[in-house]
């Protein structure tokens, strides 16, 4: 389901202005940044009721956006580093759990979910993320959709980068694991990884979830961007695989099956950081 710009941007602005005064200024700064990522997610969720289930797996305002909009039955995974997001939860009717990925399964139903949220989370797995990917589609019911966005490691920027020899990569965070992008993907190997862990990719694209959808609105990004010598956005609309983003709706083959070896998360079973202490 493709809903339109303006009423997704609607919907945005409406909860946002019901739960502002629950984020401090980094909040804030964080979901302007984010703003028309956002609003395209929005445009390209399925057809939700308040007979859907919804899982969010790292948390945002969307969770409020589609408990306030639709009043499905929703829950949201936070880290728990980020408590703060248990209270916000509580106060919207939301179910919200703290969980380190790295370690703990996820702790919700299997085969319960028409829809899980999956958004620029998967950049921050400092392993194999494969484990996660199959515990999500085993959480998924049959004909459920996952939606997963990440950020895309090769845009031209970071090819420019590199072709000059600095590292487009994140600076790694001094204290914390959680807070830095370990690993950005391509298309082809998060294809490959859906594939691998047992789903089937219904749909992906590049995205820069900036300019809105169609072509009169498309030709006046550009030509905005010809005037302000944005050579990037430019080169991001010629060649789709520069993009900043990749987006992939996903569900489950028909010949899944539960696979102990992928689902389980490394730090549950690894006494990798004991045996140095």
């Amino acid at each position: 389901m493709i809903r339109s710009y303006y009423q997704s941007e609607k919907i945005l602005k409406t909860v946002y202005h019901k739960v502002k005064d629950e984020h401090g200024p980094q909040g804030h700064e964080y979901i302007q940044t984010h703003w028309k990522r956002y609003i395209h997610l929005i445009m390209r969720m399925p057809h939700i009721t308040e007979q859907s289930r919804v899982l969010e797996i790292g948390a945002s305002i969307l969770s409020n956006v589609i408990k306030s909009t639709w009043n499905p039955s929703m829950v949201t995974v936070y880290h728990e580093l980020e408590p703060e997001w248990q209270n916000r939860c509580n106060r919207a009717g939301i179910q919200a759990h703290a969980v380190e990925l790295l370690r703990d399964p996820l702790p919700v139903p299997d085969n319960a979910f028409d829809l899980i949220l999956f958004s620029e989370v998967l950049e921050h797995f400092p392993v194999d993320p494969h484990y996660f990917i199959h515990q999500c589609l085993l959480k998924l019911k049959p004909e459920g959709q996952m939606m997963l966005s990440v950020p895309n490691f090769a845009t031209s920027q970071k090819r420019i980068q590199l072709l000059l020899g600095r590292n487009p990569q994140d600076q790694m965070n001094k204290k914390y694991i959680y807070y830095a992008h370990h690993r950005e993907p391509v298309m082809s190997e998060c294809i490959q990884m859906v594939e691998g862990c047992g789903g089937i990719v219904n749909s992906y694209e590049w995205t820069d979830y900036d300019s809105e959808p169609g072509f009169v609105s498309a030709a006046y990004y550009i030509l905005r961007c010809v005037k302000h010598r944005m050579i990037h956005r430019i080169l991001h609309q010629l060649i789709p695989s520069c993009r900043s983003y990749l987006f992939l709706s996903v569900r489950r083959s028909d010949s899944f099956k539960y696979d102990t070896t992928l689902s389980t998360p490394p730090l549950s079973t690894s006494d990798e950081y004991r045996r140095f202490d």
